[in-house]
Formats: C-alpha cells, structure tokens, sequence
C-alpha cells in the first residue's frame, strides 16, 4: 500500500515539475489501478 502511494506522489510531482499532459497520467493512474486490483479485474 505504502508502494502506491509512493508511485502516486511521483506521478504528482512530474506533473508539477516537468508538465506531463493530465491525460497521460490519468492513463498512467489506470494501470497502477490495474496493477493494485490485479490483471483480470479490467478498468471500467
């Protein structure tokens, strides 16, 4: 849990300091979702 949130916090912090497009990290928020809740669940 404390992993996820680490890589949450860093996807935060590009998007501040390096101005990464929000739509790339929402995408990039889907799979660590995906990669959580486990392969087969799908992002509905």
């Amino acid at each position: 849990m404390d992993s996820l949130a680490w890589r949450l916090a860093i996807l935060t912090e590009e998007v501040v300091m390096n101005g990464r497009m929000f739509h790339e990290v929402i995408g990039d928020m889907k799979l660590l979702y995906l990669e959580f809740k486990g392969d087969n669940y799908g992002f509905r």
